[in-house]
């Protein structure tokens, strides 16, 4: 039967322990050519459930890797050109040539009018030239 004092200090070579095996499962990695940190901008439009599994099987796969996280709108392509953070695009930005991407998943996106705008007329999809001809404003 363990002492208070002996509780105490299992709790902390238990702790130490699993220490170790982080440390040995990093030098594992870095001898095999991973990185020690991802840095990932997220853009803001990005499904926070997908984006949670992502990050709870990244974890599984890769333990020791430390992930680095920037949660951006349409500006999560400055990180990325800079190399801050190797990851994907805004929703509304360009991509720069210099950069390689891939589309992971995509967002629909509702546009809405108040009822007096002249655009509440139309019924159906409405053709990217009729849009163009009028002032959009994003809130997010």
């Amino acid at each position: 039967m363990l002492t208070d004092q002996g509780r105490a200090l299992l709790a902390d070579a238990r702790a130490v322990a699993g220490d170790v095996d982080l440390l040995k499962a990093r030098a594992k990695n870095l001898a095999g050519g991973l990185e020690p940190e991802l840095s990932v901008a997220v853009d803001v439009m990005f499904p926070d459930a997908t984006f949670t599994h992502a990050v709870a099987a990244f974890q599984k796969e890769f333990p020791a890797t430390l992930l680095r996280f920037v949660v951006e709108s349409s500006a999560v392509i400055e990180p990325c050109s800079t190399g801050a953070a190797p990851s994907r695009r805004g929703s509304w930005a360009l991509i720069p040539p210099q950069l390689t991407h891939e589309v992971l998943l995509s967002v629909r996106v509702y546009m809405v009018v108040s009822p007096k705008h002249p655009l509440a007329s139309r019924r159906g999809r409405i053709p990217t030239r009729v849009l163009a001809e009028h002032v959009k404003i994003s809130a997010y």
